[in-house]
């Protein structure tokens, strides 16, 4: 899989391929980001998802919202369901200012776009000026098709990044897992303090949604793919856990 800049893709001097593509964050790449990826796939079209390194919304400083993936997991994963090419946008001052149609005409230029795949909700460009509808108009009578994925529902709920995180928040993990459609993963590699086979790290530390305080059941996954069963605890500035296999601890896996 091929992996660019959003800067690298504007730069492109290689002929334009017929391709499909879908935009999103893509955070946690849970059940209905997957049937979203799902539809630029298997078209015999050269398949592009446009992604952030940074969530739009965390943008704003005041905001602290925290991720559900890493960007090196959520790769890993476009490339595991046969993706193309990623192009990783970094969300800065000087893109915020593109209008939606700026946006659209710079893809333009380096792809040759037969079909767009984007959600129900999907907005873009400066103060979301360009919604799902919008686009659907834009390539009406085009080379290009506009699919627009309706939300994918688990029970009456809708499926969400939000939800998501709000679930864990509240520790509700078989929800969150569910919603994922795996085990709810963070990556901890290099954050731990352990004397005596007791770790902990601090809150500060972790840029992942955390479960509110309580004990959890865990899966901590070591060096050399080693795995123990523990119990997580988390405090109000910390989480602790015993670990006596003496690996490194790479990932905290939620049990649900």
């Amino acid at each position: 899989m091929n992996v660019l800049s959003w800067d690298k893709f504007r730069a492109k001097t290689s002929e334009k391929v017929p391709s499909a593509i879908t935009i999103g964050v893509y955070d946690g790449v849970h059940i209905g980001h997957k049937s979203l990826i799902a539809n630029i796939l298997d078209k015999n079209l050269y398949s592009i998802v446009f992604t952030f390194g940074n969530s739009p919304k965390s943008f704003r400083k005041s905001n602290k919202m925290k991720s559900l993936m890493s960007i090196d997991d959520r790769l890993l994963t476009f490339a595991s369901m046969g993706i193309d090419e990623v192009v990783l946008i970094d969300f800065s001052p000087d893109f915020s200012k593109l209008t939606g149609e700026d946006f659209l005409q710079e893809i333009e230029k380096k792809s040759d776009l037969r079909q767009i795949t984007i959600g129900f909700n999907f907005h873009c460009g400066k103060d979301r000026d360009t919604n799902s509808r919008d686009i659907e108009s834009r390539y009406h009578n085009s080379n290009t098709k506009v699919d627009i994925i309706d939300p994918v529902f688990l029970g009456s709920e809708k499926v969400s990044s939000s939800t998501i995180r709000l679930a864990i928040q509240n520790g509700n993990l078989q929800k969150a897992n569910d919603m994922l459609g795996r085990k709810y993963y963070i990556n901890i590699f290099g954050k731990a303090y352990e004397q005596e086979g007791v770790y902990v790290i601090y809150k500060n530390d972790i840029p992942y949604q955390l479960p509110k305080t309580g004990v959890y059941p865990i899966t901590i996954q070591g060096e050399n793919n080693t795995l123990c069963s523990t119990e997580l605890e988390v405090y109000e500035d910390k989480i602790r856990w015993v670990q006596k296999d003496g690996s490194n601890p790479v990932c905290i896996v939620f049990e649900s």
